[in-house]
């Protein structure tokens, strides 16, 4: 299940706690899908063709969690993007703590009971 999380930056750290953010997703996740695709790789060489599709199918979800990810750095910086410049341009919301962009997760009561069915 997704769930979203949210914490506050001051508006000035924004560029940077996202560049942060997209040298972590590098660091940490990007190599992990290299990983498994060279064992995709060996595993084809080697003639283990069942331990390449397992392989495969990894990289596939670890590529979609980096994709979700991405999508959200996207909104979020996108959110940036426009609220730069407006700030720039003189045009000035009057909400006091109004989010620069928000990502949520749909969920619908059909996909709530069938989690709470599976629970059961």
């Amino acid at each position: 299940m997704k769930v979203t999380i949210s914490y506050s930056v001051d508006y000035e750290d924004v560029p940077r706690t996202m560049a942060q953010m997209l040298k972590n997703l590098y660091d940490i996740e990007y190599p992990e899908s290299g990983k498994l695709l060279l064992e995709a790789r060996t595993d084809i060489l080697t003639g283990r063709y069942s331990d390449a599709l397992s392989s495969v199918d990894s990289l596939r979800q670890e590529l979609a969690k980096l994709d979700q990810k991405l999508m959200d750095y996207s909104n979020i910086i996108l959110g940036y993007s426009k609220a730069d410049a407006e700030l720039k341009s003189g045009i000035v919301h009057n909400e006091a703590h109004a989010p620069i962009n928000s990502v949520t997760q749909e969920v619908s009561a059909e996909n709530i009971l069938d989690e709470k069915k599976e629970n059961d």
